[in-house]
């Protein structure tokens, strides 16, 4: 809308791109949730520094993008400058935090909002291969702009190409889920649940595609269970070590059943790393000692044990989520991370249900489930791109879909968004009400599973 405007009223409008310094290795030296610290401290100082008109969103993993209607662009160089200093004057413990910035605007005629975006993506590009801590704008960095390879600074579109090429198609994950509540219904409803949690860990950590990507992982992570024989599956009591093994067998079957029906590398990665420990003492029940896992891997290891913990399964004795809290910071620093295991903790016992039900009086049934899981990735792409064309589209497909079938609860949070696009709606409540949107959605997943088991069921009646 800002976009229409200022195209419309002939007035001016910049966009600004901010991107930490070195944040990967905040990360790494200092921990993940010194980085959420970070985070959290720089984005506070953007939206304190620009003007109270300006839109500030996190538009990547410590990447931020602020618009700025009616800012020429010489005033949008000047609050980046003020961004970057700002930033550059917070103090953290043993650390220095510097950022780069790029500015374009709208009078050097970019073709589409995303385009002028791209315009300051470029600029920030020039700005890290110049040093960092500095602010390029795009009409005074033309010839340092023209002379980036495209593998420097591959543009925002391109960026996006890559990840539609390597989404994962909903119906082959439908099928697979299926086919493992088919074969252990107790599997597929445990994989579920671990996928729930693993969300609710990773939201604020991870990117929306990020997380759904890592949902998906924890759906599949038992998925060579397909192929364990009852003997195994279905023992009594504890196994030995050679069914242990087994298991490990089947579980690298799985892995290549992922990599072969996906051909997506990230998710392949998350289910089979996820079976090696945090200081890589069973590295080779992975991909090796040169793979450390990531953290999406890492948290789906954790909410995986604590299910299995918490659950009752005939191998071993269910647990209190004390005792279960208790277990995984045991083994905390050796088997998972400590700081994952913490935030964890502190999400289960924050978020009671984790999975709300979505439309009580409402039957959700298999159609009404595939429907909505085939929007869900193209829901969750949508807001992680900021694309609010596209994001409109979609939510429009969600509210008839939504509405078709009964299920107003989602119906009713659709309309709020709608409505919210068409107005000059607050980010961060807008971005809450989406998030309940997709909880919603998500929620009717679990039908995919349950139905199966009623099948199975009435057909053992007949």
């Amino acid at each position: 809308m800002h976009w229409q405007d200022a195209q419309a009223k002939k007035l001016p409008m910049s966009g600004v791109m901010v991107d930490i310094d070195h944040f990967k290795a905040v990360n790494d030296n200092h921990g993940h949730g010194t980085g959420d610290e970070v985070l959290r401290v720089v984005s506070a100082a953007v939206m304190k520094t620009v003007g109270t008109n300006d839109l500030v969103c996190r538009y990547g993993g410590e990447e931020f993008t602020v618009l700025m209607p009616n800012t020429t662009i010489d005033e949008a160089e000047l609050k980046a400058e003020k961004c970057r200093l700002a930033i550059r004057a917070l103090e953290f413990p043993k650390l220095r935090i510097t950022a780069s910035l790029g500015v374009s605007a709208i009078c050097q005629n970019p073709e589409s909002p995303q385009d002028l975006l791209d315009q300051a993506d470029r600029c920030l590009y020039v700005a890290k291969r110049n040093g960092r801590d500095q602010v390029v704008r795009w009409d005074k960095a033309q010839d340092q702009v023209a002379k980036l390879s495209e593998d420097t600074a591959p543009t925002r579109a391109e960026e996006k190409e890559k990840k539609v090429a390597s989404s994962i198609p909903f119906h082959a994950v439908a099928a697979l889920t299926s086919a493992l509540a088919h074969r252990d219904q107790a599997t597929a409803v445990h994989s579920r649940r671990v996928a729930d949690m693993c969300v609710a860990a990773a939201e604020g950590l991870l990117s929306m595609r990020e997380c759904y990507v890592l949902e998906i992982a924890a759906l599949l992570h038992d998925i060579g269970k397909i192929g364990i024989p009852d003997s195994i599956l279905r023992k009594p009591g504890r196994l030995t070590p050679e069914e242990l093994e087994a298991i490990h067998q089947y579980n690298r079957m799985g892995v290549e059943m992922v990599r072969g029906s996906f051909g997506a590398t990230v998710l392949t990665e998350i289910v089979e790393q996820h079976v090696v420990h945090y200081d890589m003492s069973n590295c080779e029940r992975g991909a090796g000692p040169s793979v450390h896992p990531s953290i999406s891997a890492k948290i789906l290891a954790i909410a995986n044990a604590y299910d299995t913990m918490v659950s009752e399964f005939s191998y071993r004795n269910q647990m209190s989520r004390s005792q279960a809290f208790a277990e995984l910071r045991k083994f905390a620093g050796t088997q998972f991370d400590p700081e994952l295991v913490e935030r964890f903790i502190g999400v289960v016992k924050s978020r009671h249900d984790l999975q709300p039900e979505a439309d009580g009086d409402a039957q959700v049934t298999k159609e009404s489930a595939l429907s909505i899981g085939l929007l869900l990735e193209q829901l969750v792409a949508a807001l992680d791109d900021q694309d609010l064309e596209q994001l409109a589209d979609i939510t429009t497909s969600l509210q008839i879909t939504a509405t078709t079938h009964g299920l107003m609860d989602i119906a009713k949070l659709t309309k709020i968004l709608l409505d919210m696009l068409d107005e000059d709606y607050d980010q961060i409540e807008f971005m809450q009400v989406a998030g309940e949107l997709l909880d919603l959605c998500r929620s009717t997943q679990n039908t995919l599973l349950v139905s199966e088991h009623a099948t199975r069921e009435e057909a053992a009646l007949v």
